[in-house]
C-alpha cells in the first residue's frame, strides 16, 4: 500500500484562537496547536471556493471532509509551531543542579541512581536525557530530575522549550450601542450575570508580515495514494521549486487562492504546501545490531477505540493499554526488556453527532514504549505492522490527526542531552 504525504505550512495573518468551548473563569483557553479538525474544516471551505465543479453533496467531498466514525482514508495533521512535536514522556532534565535543595539538610550524599552494574554522574549532564533506551533509571526522580515539557524537532535531534501562547484582554461591548459594558450590568444598569466585564482570551501568535519564517505552523497531511485527491490540493503546492518554504512566503499581499479561514474568529491563514510525495511500505531492514529495541512514541493524543468504562480504568494507562491500541497483544508474551512511559489525557472538541462540546479519554502525546523481540521473523512482523499503522494512526478520530506515532524515533538516542 502507498500513501501520499503533503507538508502544510500555515501563516496566520492575525492571532489565532483554537479552543474547545470551556471557559475557566474570565479566561477562554486555547490549544497551543491547530488541531486536525480545524484544518479539515478550513480546507473543506477552501476546496468549495476553489473547485466550482465540486459541491458539499459529492461523495468525494463527504469522504474527505465530513466527520466519520469509520476507518480513516485521510489524516489531517495537528499543525504545531514550526512543526515541532511534544517531547516524549521519557525525556527528563535536571532541576536545581540535580538535587532537591531540601535534601541538603538531610543527606549530602544521596545517590541519584541505583543500579547494580552501571550509573552516571549527574555532574556530567548538560541537557535532556532520554531514559527509554538507557540501562539505568533515576531512583530519585523528584530529587534530581523533572519531566521535560518542551518540544523536539521532527528528526528528534533538537530540544526546544514549550511553545508559549499569548493573552489578549478584551472588554465586552453592548450589541446595540457598541459601548463597553460594566461587569454584571446590562444596558439599563441592572444586574445580569455573564454580561460585560473584562475577559481574557488565550491565543496563538500570528505570523510576522515581513519575517514569516519566524512564526508559522506546520503539519503533514497524509492520505492513500489517489490522483483525484492530488488534483484537489494541487493549487496549494509550490510548483517548480520556485518557493522555498517558509522563507520566501510573501504575506503583505497574500494570494486569495492560498487563504483558509479558521479558529474562533475565522482568522485568515495563508496555506502553502510542498509538492506531494508518495511513500510505500516496504519490508523493514534489519538493524545492524540484532539486539536493538523497537520503540513507539505517540506524537499526538490517541483516543481509545473502546472507551474506558470507569474512572479507575481511565487512570490505569499502562503497557497493556498501549499494546492493545498498537494491536500487538498476540506478541506481548514474547517481548523482552520492556519499558513504558505513558500517561492518560483528554482530547477536547465538538461532537457533531450530538451537537455539543465533548471530550474523549486518551493516551497522551509523548507516551512511549520500548521492547525487544529475539526472533528475527517476529521483529520484522512487528515493525512492518507498526510502520503501516504509523501513517493513519491509532484509535478514534484518526482523520483529525489523533493517534499518530513514530517508530524508532531518533529522540530516544539522546544520551547526555541534545542541542
Amino acid at each position: 500500500m502507498k500513501f501520499t504525504t503533503v507538508e502544510l505550512y500555515l501563516f496566520p495573518l492575525e492571532t489565532l484562537h483554537c479552543g474547545y468551548g470551556i471557559e475557566q473563569g474570565v479566561l477562554l483557553p486555547s490549544l497551543a496547536y491547530i488541531p486536525g479538525r480545524v484544518i479539515r474544516g478550513g480546507l473543506g471551505g477552501w476546496v468549495l471556493r476553489n473547485h466550482n465543479n465540486l459541491s458539499a453533496q459529492d461523495s468525494l467531498f463527504q469522504d474527505l471532509f465530513y466527520a466519520h466514525e469509520s476507518d480513516a482514508t485521510i489524516s489531517y495533521p495537528w499543525c504545531t509551531f514550526r512543526g515541532r512535536l511534544p517531547a516524549p514522556l521519557s525525556l527528563f532534565e535536571l532541576k536545581d543542579g540535580g538535587r532537591d535543595k531540601r535534601l541538603s539538610l538531610v543527606d549530602s550524599g544521596l545517590p541519584v541512581f541505583i543500579e547494580e552494574e552501571e550509573s552516571f554522574d549527574v555532574k556530567d549532564i548538560e541537557g535532556p536525557v532520554d531514559f527509554l533506551r538507557r540501562a539505568d533509571f533515576p531512583a530519585q526522580i523528584d530529587a534530581a530530575f523533572k519531566l521535560c515539557h518542551g518540544t523536539v524537532d521532527e528528526t528528534g535531534n533538537k530540544y526546544f522549550p514549550a511553545f508559549q501562547t499569548g493573552l489578549e484582554m478584551k472588554a465586552a461591548h453592548h450589541k446595540v450601542t457598541g459601548r463597553v459594558q460594566q461587569k454584571g450590568e446590562d444596558k439599563k444598569g441592572e444586574d445580569k450575570k455573564g454580561e460585560g466585564g473584562l475577559r481574557i482570551e488565550e491565543v496563538m501568535l500570528g505570523s510576522c508580515l515581513t519575517r514569516p519564517e519566524e512564526i508559522y505552523y506546520k503539519g503533514t497531511l497524509i492520505y492513500g495514494e489517489d490522483d483525484e485527491i492530488d488534483e484537489l490540493f494541487k493549487p496549494l503546492w509550490t510548483h517548480d521549486n520556485d518557493l522555498n518554504l517558509p522563507d520566501d512566503v510573501l504575506l503583505d499581499d497574500p494570494d486569495p487562492k492560498h487563504l483558509i479561514y479558521i479558529g474562533r474568529k475565522s482568522v485568515p491563514v495563508a496555506v502553502y504546501a510542498n509538492e506531494s510525495e508518495t511513500v510505500g511500505i516496504a519490508e523493514p531492514p534489519l538493524p545492524d545490531n540484532l539486539d536493538a529495541c523497537l520503540t513507539v512514541t505517540l506524537t499526538s493524543d490517541c483516543i481509545f477505540e473502546t472507551p474506558p468504562t470507569s474512572e479507575s480504568e481511565k487512570m490505569r494507562i499502562n503497557r497493556d493499554t498501549l499494546m492493545r491500541q498498537l494491536g500487538l497483544n498476540d506478541m506481548i508474551s514474547e517481548f523482552k526488556d520492556m519499558r513504558v512511559f505513558c500517561r492518560g489525557g483528554q482530547v477536547h472538541g465538538y461532537d457533531v453527532f450530538k451537537n455539543q462540546p465533548a471530550s474523549w479519554p486518551s493516551i497522551a502525546a509523548g507516551s512511549c514504549i520500548r521492547f525487544k523481540l529475539e526472533s528475527e521473523a517476529q521483529r520484522r512482523q512487528a515493525q512492518a505492522r507498526l510502520e503501516k499503522l504509523s501513517y493513519m494512526g491509532l484509535g478514534k478520530h484518526r482523520r483529525d490527526g489523533c493517534g499518530r506515532f513514530k517508530v524508532n524515533w531518533e529522540v530516544h538516542h539522546l544520551e547526555e542531552g541534545g542541542d
